[in-house]
Formats: C-alpha cells, sequence, structure tokens
C-alpha cells in the first residue's frame, strides 16, 4: 500500500460507495467486528432457497459458512452494483407494502416478486465484480 498509506485509520477512496450518511466500501477489507445482530422472518419456501445457497457454497468453497458469512458476501456484492440497483428500484413506483397476515400471502408474494425483478434486474446491469 505504498501509494495509497493509510493515514489515521482511514481507508483509501477507491472503491468506496457512499450512501445516506456513511461509507460503504466495496472490495476492501474493513477489519470490522460482526457484531450487529438483524433477525428475518422467512416462509418455508425462501428458508429452503438459504439453506441450498449455503449447500452451494459450502460444497464449493469447502468451508462451513453460516448464514451470517453469506448475507455479508452478497451485500458485499449488492454494494458493488448499488447504482445500478437505485436505478431499477426507481421503476418500481410507489408500491403499498402489504400486510403480513393470515390470507395476505399472495399479495406478499406479488409485492416480494416485484422487489426480486428489480433486484435482478440491478445485478444484472452491474458491471463485473473484481
Amino acid at each position: 500500500m505504498a501509494a495509497t498509506s493509510l493515514q489515521n485509520g482511514s481507508l483509501p477512496n477507491q472503491g468506496r460507495i457512499v450512501g445516506s450518511d456513511q461509507a460503504v466500501t466495496a472490495g476492501v477489507p474493513t477489519g470490522e467486528f460482526a457484531n450487529i445482530t438483524r433477525q428475518f422472518i422467512l416462509t418455508p419456501s425462501t428458508d429452503e432457497i438459504l439453506k441450498r445457497l449455503i449447500v452451494v457454497y459450502n460444497r464449493a468453497s469447502g468451508a462451513n459458512l453460516t448464514n451470517s458469512h453469506l448475507l455479508r458476501a452478497i451485500l458485499k456484492a449488492v454494494a458493488h452494483a448499488m447504482p445500478e440497483l437505485e436505478r431499477e428500484a426507481t421503476r418500481l413506483r410507489a408500491l403499498k407494502r402489504p400486510s403480513n397476515a393470515r390470507g395476505k400471502e399472495a399479495l406478499r408474494e406479488d409485492f416480494e416478486q416485484k422487489l426480486a425483478a428489480a433486484f435482478v434486474a440491478g445485478m444484472r446491469a452491474a458491471a463485473v465484480y473484481e
């Protein structure tokens, strides 16, 4: 790191994506502690997808990944594609988030399908991650 030395513990500007009020580093190790807990509620089918994804990456990497390892890696890919994701998200227009109450499953699935389509379009439009 001769040309881009770290000063005062800050990271070089290369590979940074600026968010709303903090910068997210893409492709540059941060040395951050993983100490923020989030809780997610999944459907049986989305839980199965998560399990399958973990198995795929466990087999491919030879490592024993956790949900957290995989999610952090996915979020780094998301940070890389943020400009394209933001552009695709603007095409959603105003969506109303449906209730999670029983009987509203079809509305929730339709809503999440629209989000997924915009997400996939944004990821496809992104440059190659290196």
